[in-house]
Formats: C-alpha cells, structure tokens, sequence
C-alpha cells in the first residue's frame, strides 16, 4: 500500500520481508562445526518528504532473529536511518535533524562477522541523534552570515562502549559566491565533547579564510588563525593554526578540492576528487582530522554502495529526496544491499585522529551493474596520556583495510544475479591481535509479482585471526512484500 497523503506531501511505503537462513561453521566455539536454521522477520516503514516547509525521510526496520538450537541467540534488532530539514522563516531560519539506530562492532580487534544474523558477542546496538539550528541571511548585497548550534550524542547498548554527547556553536560571515576575484570567509567555532567513560573536552577556533579565482574553475586559498584546547593533555593548549588550499571544478560533473592544515595537535589534510558522467562514477577521497563523539557516525564514516549511486543518480535527479527513492528502488530491484561497507568501523571513548582513504568505481551499464571500494583507515588517540579502557589500550594505532566487489547482472526485466566480494584486515601494534575476514556472496532475486520479490543467495566466509578464527558457509531464502 503506497499512500499519497491528501493534506500533507508525504510518501508512505511499509513492507515486511521474511528469511530463513541455514548456516554451518565454528563462529561460536573455534574447531566445533555446528549447524544452525535462523529466522528472520522484519517490517519496514518508509515515510519522505519532498515539497513543502519540511523535506526529509524517516526509515525505520524492526528484525526478529529466532535460533533454532542456540536459542539464547535470538535477538531483535532495529535499523533507523532519518534525515530533514524545516524551514521555520524562509531564508532566514532553519532546522537541520538526523536520527539513526545501526548495529556496530565494539572492537575492532573483536571477532568480525559476514552476516548480519550472527551472533551479537562483539556488536552493540548504536542510537545517534543532531539537531541544529541555523539563522542565514545576507547583510547588504556583499555579505552572508550564518549562526548554527549544533547538539549532537550516542547511546550504545553495550557495557564496553561509551555514550558521548557534542554541543558546538558557529558564527560565521562571507564574502558572496561570484562577487569579484577575492573571497573571504571569518568564522569562530566551539566544541564541547563529554564520554561517559572518558573526560570532557573543550575546542575554540577563531579563523580567517582568504580566496583567489585564478580562473571562474580553479581557485586556491590561504588561512590563519588562533585556535584552543584540551583534546591533547589536560589543560588547555592555546596556539596559532595555519593552512591553504585549491578547488578545481571545470564542469558540474568533475571537482577536486584539496586542503591541508596545522593545528595544535597535528596536521590535518583534506582531498577529495569525483568525476561522474551518465553511468560512471569515479571518486577518490583522502582526509584526517580529529573525531569526536562517535567516528562511523561523523568524521571517517565508511562509504557505502547506497552513496556511490546517489552520487552518479546526481544528473537525472537533483532533488536529495527524490533521488534517496530513486536510489533504494534501483537497489532493491537488482537485491544489492544498500548499506554494505568496505570497513566495519569500531566504538572509542575518546576524541581520535583519523585518516581515511577511499577509492570507489561505479559502473551502470544496461544489463550490468559493478560497484568497486576499497578502503584503509589509521586511526590513533589525540591524548597520548589517555587510560580510558577501548580499543587503543591494546594498540597505540589501529588500522583497517578493506576492498569490496559487486557485481550485478540483470537476467531477465524481473530477475538478477548478484555476486559480491569482499575482504577486511585489521591490524595494530605488533602485539595486539589481527584479523582478516574474507567473504563470497552469490545470490539470485526475482520479481513474483508487483509489490513480491523473493532471494535465494549463498555465502561462504573465512576469518582468520589469532583469538577468535572460524569458516561459516550459509544458505539463504527470503520473501519480501511492499504494500
């Protein structure tokens, strides 16, 4: 049932869909091959805007996992994924929400799982929320301003990962777009950071920004400014922060922005270059800064197969709303899981620096889909006196590697064959534990009728790891049905 509701622009699609899962390996007890049937049930709910004083989406998923022997392993599951924004006074006064509910691993060194059925040893349930509002304008005809506040936290169901809470505020004036070959932008920020397992940390920033157009394509800038904070010791370090930076962008299609920085805790460097014709999508990005809060919900957040194609959907639609829908219809029509990603990530309590590389293909081609990412992060805490009990008090640096492959093929107009493949290594200082998880994924999904579309696919996953290795193959079948 899909309902255009008469007096408010929203778009309503619920579903359910229903899986049973056979699986053998030792993914409980090293050596001991056990067998075992999983049951999945979810309903789903969609609901998006895309005209009016509020645009945004809300979709959220409820999963009831039943085992058949190990019944102590059944669970339920939710999945949230909401974004919007309202515009309170046009032009002037806005409001900016996101909400979300994930399943994450705890440890990076922990055991890694293929499948999202597995048992829950090293994952939590992940809630995150922001809200900010925003007050814009101009001020004659050279000059914009912006002031936002911005509240963000996370909750973690798990006794081994920290809660956080972000307040940030920004004040910023600038030059307008297209006025002149000399642009400027000043702007002062703060944040406050607060771990429940971890300490406070406080970060002020006074900043100006000057610009040149070389060219109406090409553009390089300068930068300075005075910034503090406690997020290296603690007490507050005060010093100066400098940087430059390019910006190339000969089409609407084609940009390369390059920044890098010196703060007070390190250097820091941004690089990001996409290229997208009518059904290819090219995208390298390379960037560290600090993370705050919760890394796989900000800064470093793994790129997914959902946001290659929302990118390259960008020529035939726009409007982020619309292409959202347009993106997850293509997706479910071919059976590509939209949230799969090259590196699961982990949990710390404290502030960290990141760096993160990422290298994604997308090809469309008329029968023929292939989405290629691989990805490498390092990540170490900014607070070398740190004692807060995560990750890094096994390993002074963690680092995560991964590549997946995908293929889709569409065999008939209802019907596809999807092939995905895809590996990830986690490694740390010479004595902490490290890992490798291959999988192969292979599956086929077939339209039975207008809102019915059933799944038959097969996986085979091997992890290798000095603590908790083991080889699970699985065998699956599912029905999904969109009212």
């Amino acid at each position: 049932l899909r309902l255009a509701l008469d007096r408010l622009p929203l778009t309503v699609v619920p579903s359910v869909s229903a899986s049973e899962t056979f699986t053998r390996g030792d993914t409980l007890v090293p050596g001991d091959q056990r067998s075992e049937f999983i049951t999945q049930l979810t309903p789903r709910i969609r609901v998006s805007a895309g005209t009016g004083p509020v645009k945004g989406f809300v979709d959220y998923s409820l999963t009831a996992l039943a085992y058949a022997r190990e019944t102590s392993n059944s669970d339920i599951l939710q999945s949230l994924s909401a974004a919007g924004r309202a515009e309170v006074i046009e032009g002037r006064l806005s409001v900016d929400a996101s909400a979300g509910i994930a399943q994450q691993a705890v440890s990076a060194f922990g055991q890694q799982y293929a499948g999202t059925e597995l048992t829950r040893a090293n994952r939590t349930e992940v809630r995150s929320y922001a809200v900010a509002p925003s007050l814009h304008g101009s001020l004659g005809q050279q000059v914009d301003y912006e002031a936002r506040v911005d509240h963000s936290g996370t909750q973690t169901t798990s006794d081994a990962a920290s809660n956080s809470v972000s307040n940030a505020a920004l004040l910023q004036l600038n030059s307008r777009a297209g006025n002149g070959l000399i642009g400027w932008k000043a702007l002062a920020t703060r944040q406050l950071v607060d771990y429940t397992d971890g300490r406070k940390t406080d970060a002020e920033r006074a900043l100006l920004d000057l610009s040149f157009a070389v060219t109406p394509q090409f553009s390089v800038s300068a930068r300075g400014g005075r910034e503090s904070s406690n997020l290296a010791s603690l007490t507050k370090e005060t010093g100066n922060t400098s940087g430059f930076g390019l910006a190339w962008r000969p089409s609407e299609t084609t940009s390369l922005v390059a920044n890098r920085e010196r703060r007070i805790y390190g250097n820091t460097h941004a690089l990001a270059f996409s290229h997208r014709t009518a059904r290819t999508l090219w995208t390298l990005t390379d960037a560290s800064d600090v993370s705050a809060g919760s890394p796989q919900l900000t800064f470093g957040k793994p790129r997914s197969v959902f946001d290659d194609y929302f990118d390259l959907f960008a020529n035939r639609q726009p409007d982020p709303v619309l292409r959202a829908q347009e993106v997850n219809e293509f997706l479910r029509l071919r059976g590509i899981p939209a949230t799969t990603q090259v590196i699961s990530g982990f949990l710390a309590s404290q502030v960290t620096l990141q760096r993160q590389q990422t290298l994604s293909v997308a090809l469309l081609g008329i029968r023929d889909t292939v989405n290629l990412t691989a990805a490498q992060s390092r990540s170490t805490r900014v607070d070398p006196t740190s004692k807060v009990k995560d990750d890094f008090s096994l390993s002074s640096v963690i680092r995560q590697q991964g590549i997946t492959l995908g293929w889709s093929h569409r065999l008939t107009p209802v019907s596809s064959l999807n092939v995905t493949a895809a590996q990830q290594r986690t490694t740390g200082d010479a004595t902490s534990p490290s890992s490798r998880l291959s999988s192969l994924d292979a599956g086929v999904s077939s339209q039975l009728g207008l809102r019915t579309r059933a799944t038959v696919s097969a996986r085979r996953a091997v992890y290798r790891s000095s603590t908790f290795p083991y080889v699970e193959t699985a065998l699956s079948a599912g029905l999904s049905v969109q009212f």
